[in-house]
This record gives C-alpha cells, structure tokens and sequence, in this order.
C-alpha cells in the first residue's frame, strides 16, 4: 500500500512539472511609457530643464504616418532638441548623444531586443559641442534600419534552440513578429550636455534621457498587413 501511494505522489508531481512547462511566460505590456498617438500627428515632445534653462525635446517622424508604424520597414525620426527659455548668462552645449530603438512585446525573447542605434558627438576643435540656445536647436536624423543584422540575430535566436521554442514561424516577417508578441518599438534617447553656468571657468555635464513608444500598425488600426 505504502509502495502504491509513493508512486502515486511521484505521479501527481510530473504532473504538475509537466503543468508548470506547459505555462508560457510572458512580459506585461507597457503602460507606463509615454506613446505617440496617431490623433495628434507624427510627434511627440518632452520639457526638461538643465541649467535653470528650459529645454524641448522632440521627435518627428516626418512623412512616414505613425498609422503605419512597422517594426521592418526602414525608416527615419527627425530629433532636436532646443531651448525654450534661456537661464541668463548660462551657455548649453550638446556633446553626445545615444538613440537606441528596441522591440516590445509580450514575448521575453523578443522584449527589449535592440533592432538599431546610433551616436553622434562634435568632432571640431573649435568648441567643445554643438551649441544650443533659443535661436538655435540641435537637430538630426536617426535612420533606423528595418532588417537591421541586430534584429535578425536577435530573431534567429528566438526561434533557435536557445529562445522561446514555441515561436514555430521561422520566417523574420512583421506578422511573424506581430504573432510573437511585438507591439511596437521602443525609442531612447540620450543627451549628454556641457553647461556653464555664469562665474563658473569650465563647463560641467547633465544628461537627458528621453523614452516613448512607437505601436505598430497591429494596435494603431485593426486593418493592419499581414504577411
């Protein structure tokens, strides 16, 4: 009797191994990070405030409509960023800047997966960056690249034996990603700042970050393409 039920147990216990495998985890979607909507244009804009001097950051995504938002195609986000009141006396210059855009989705092998990125920095030697003030922004183009080499061997791995084993479409399509979860993108931006402040002999640094999301067709419209 005792020999019976200790197999029982051990029956009830691959049991519920065998339950617990068959749970598929996955990641909350983000509801925390500010979104571009597709009812108030292709833009979005972030205040900040560096030096006692009102700063604007802001992101367009110029022709391409925000409607038709999809992880692979290649595109463009026209960014600057410019001062809107001036602190008196105070001189801003931007030194570096960092843009990141990742996947979001549901899946934790897809989530966060870097798709492109890119850096700018002065490299003059007249002055130490670009400079910044009410009468002129700084301003650039971050082209992100839709089959980008990032994204197909963050795809491969995936759908390899190392990633999420229940991804069965091994085509990199946006409808394959789509039915993996992805829901959009994830934009960063990083802006390193030299400030001088009156009376102050060299200039000190302060860093802005900027993070939005940018939904793919699949949530901006129900008529989203398939592939």
């Amino acid at each position: 009797m005792k020999r019976k039920l200790v197999i029982a147990a051990a029956a009830l216990a691959v049991l519920f191994v065998l339950a617990g495998c068959g749970e598929k985890e996955q990641v909350p979607v983000n509801k925390e990070l500010p979104r571009m909507n597709p009812y108030t244009g292709n833009k979005i804009t972030f205040d900040h405030e560096v030096g006692g001097s009102k700063v604007t950051t802001s992101y367009d995504l110029g022709s391409y409509k925000l409607e038709n938002w999809r992880i692979t195609d290649t595109k463009s986000v026209t960014f600057s960023v410019g001062v809107k009141k001036a602190q008196a006396g105070t001189e801003l210059l931007v030194e570096h800047v960092h843009s990141v855009v990742a996947i979001k989705a549901t899946s934790p092998q897809l989530n966060g997966l870097t798709q492109d990125s890119m850096d700018n920095s002065y490299h003059g030697t007249s002055q130490d960056g670009f400079l910044i003030n009410p009468k002129y922004p700084y301003s650039n183009v971050f082209a992100i690249d839709g089959f980008s080499k990032d994204l197909i061997d963050g795809w491969m791995f995936a759908v390899g034996d190392y990633g999420e084993g229940r991804i069965t479409q091994k085509r990199l399509t946006e409808g394959n990603l789509r039915d993996s979860g992805a829901y959009g993108s994830e934009v960063v931006f990083i802006y390193n700042l030299l400030v001088k402040a009156p009376g102050d002999d060299k200039y000190h640094v302060e860093t802005l970050e900027d993070r939005f999301i940018v939904p793919t067709v699949s949530e901006n419209s129900a008529d989203g393409v398939e592939e």
